[in-house]
């Protein structure tokens, strides 16, 4: 599973915001986005297959073909590097290294590294 709201903030800071010429242009962006109500519309957009086109204008081919290959083992993912196994069970599976999370308060990630 994924937190949508983490999938809506990630696509736009990574593939909308970040990509402005200049940090004022970013940061118009992101005001722009925020007061447009722009996350907000795109958290309630249905089917999942059209989040991409709410969130960038456009169809993003890589977010398309995750969504249409949804099991861990697909090619789709198959095809992905892969670091090290973690799950257990599996022929290459190895023991997770321990790790030390950081994140703050305004951390977008903060969820998800409270729940690590």
């Amino acid at each position: 599973g994924f937190s949508l709201e983490l999938l809506i903030t990630w696509l736009t800071l990574v593939l909308k915001v970040m990509v402005q010429p200049s940090r004022l242009d970013a940061l118009r962006s992101v005001v722009r986005m925020w007061f447009s109500g722009h996350w907000r519309t795109a958290a309630e957009v249905a089917p999942l297959c059209e989040l991409d086109e709410q969130l960038l204008g456009y169809k993003w081919p890589f977010f398309q073909a995750a969504l249409t290959d949804p099991a861990p083992d697909g090619a789709f993912w198959r095809s992905r590097d892969v670091l090290c196994e973690l799950r257990p069970g599996h022929a290459h599976s190895v023991v997770p290294p321990p790790i030390h999370i950081i994140s703050c308060w305004y951390d977008f990630f903060c969820t998800q590294a409270l729940h690590a």
